[in-house]
């Protein structure tokens, strides 16, 4: 009976401890969200005081929604652009150096000394390059683990690898291989294709009843308020959508831009 009740201790003291660190986790995960908020919504205070003034002129202008949206977007990418970020280079100091070195190296009219020191200084800039890596990853690993308890957002960050793209595509007997080509050929082939569809009767409107076609239903307007709680309902620390805008913006400025929305939205 005293084993048993020294089992039961036991796996209290364990999961006491396992709640005990994982409150520290998510401390520690809100301090870092709530300084970052901080920082977007001093930013947007301090440097873009004209900005809240510009939207509304866009949302009471007389252009159609889709063009007031796309303007209001750019108008936030504008923000994030003038925000500044340091990049730090996972490159150490002697292995830049280095690259300075072989760069000057090239620059000088060849000859057989100099070549094998340009290979001597590729050699070492290689390994060099291998070991900040290395440094690199174990770093973005350990900080992740402190700050979410584990390695998921890490891997994302270390990853070198962005969405893939097409490198070409053929048009008859050639190969496009620009990108804004291939994106127009391939706009072309939907459109064709789906206008084939809508001529051959696979894609057909259905006809709607007059009375029905002119009957509008009264909607509520959608209330500022409503539009704050689908804000803050937006998790933190996620990749932004294709407007590039991530929700740390959204939440930072949510005083200045929940107003603007609304009116859009309406």
């Amino acid at each position: 009976m005293g084993h048993n009740r020294h089992q039961r201790d036991e796996k209290t003291r364990t999961r006491d401890r396992r709640e005990e660190r994982l409150s520290h986790v998510s401390q520690r995960k809100n301090l870092v969200n709530n300084n970052k908020l901080y920082q977007i919504s001093e930013h947007s205070h301090s440097t873009n005081s004209g900005t809240t003034e510009s939207l509304n002129e866009i949302i009471t202008s007389d252009a159609e929604t889709g063009i007031k949206y796309r303007k209001i977007q750019n108008k936030l990418k504008e923000m994030l652009a003038s925000k500044p970020r340091s990049k730090e280079s996972y490159l150490s100091k002697e292995t830049l150096e280095l690259l300075d070195e072989r760069r000057k190296q090239i620059s000088n009219k060849g000859d057989k000394e100099r070549r094998q020191k340009i290979s001597n200084l590729s050699k070492e800039i290689k390994e060099n390059m291998w070991k900040n890596r290395k440094e690199k990853r174990n770093r973005v690993l350990e900080e992740n683990i402190k700050r979410t308890g584990g390695t998921k957002k890490a891997m994302k960050q270390l990853s070198e690898h962005g969405k893939e793209w097409i490198s070409k595509l053929k048009q008859r007997e050639s190969y496009l291989t620009n990108r804004l080509s291939i994106q127009e050929l391939a706009t072309d082939y939907y459109r064709l294709l789906y206008s084939d569809k809508l001529d051959s009767g696979l894609a057909t409107i259905p006809e709607v009843n007059e009375a029905k076609e002119n009957k509008v239903d009264e909607v509520p307007e959608i209330l500022t308020s409503e539009v704050i709680k689908a804000i803050k309902s937006q998790k933190l620390e996620k990749p932004p959508g294709p407007d590039k805008i991530p929700n740390e913006m959204f939440m930072g400025t949510l005083e200045e831009i929940s107003p603007v929305l609304t009116k859009l939205f309406n």
